[in-house]
């Protein structure tokens, strides 16, 4: 029995590599600059879409905060409508009241 070569991975390899790793593994040499490319085209469009995702969060939370600042808004001026008139003091008519401001003589 031939003894098999030890071949060392590391463990925290995306799946994705692993695929084009043993794609590329495949493939006459000639071909292996194509791997590189699609592998950093990969990785880019990777990152892409990490930041459309993150950016979509983001805004999702942005939204969400102002629909709860509108959503209370919108229940205090329905409790103020809702609620029963305060009581004012009564007024003064206005002729009771010329009189009072200015002195007789």
């Amino acid at each position: 029995m031939a003894a098999k070569k030890k071949t060392t991975r590391q463990s925290n390899t995306k799946p994705l590599h692993q695929a084009l790793d043993r794609i590329e593994k495949e493939l006459p040499s000639n071909l292996g600059k194509y791997v590189h490319q699609v592998r950093k085209g990969l990785d880019d469009l990777e990152k892409q879409i990490e930041k459309t995702r993150k950016e979509g969060e983001d805004r999702w939370e942005r939204q969400q905060n102002q629909v709860r600042r509108d959503i209370a808004a919108m229940l205090r001026r329905l409790e103020k409508a809702v609620s029963p008139p305060k009581k004012r003091a009564p007024r003064k008519k206005a002729a009771a009241r010329t009189a009072a401001a200015t002195p007789a003589s």
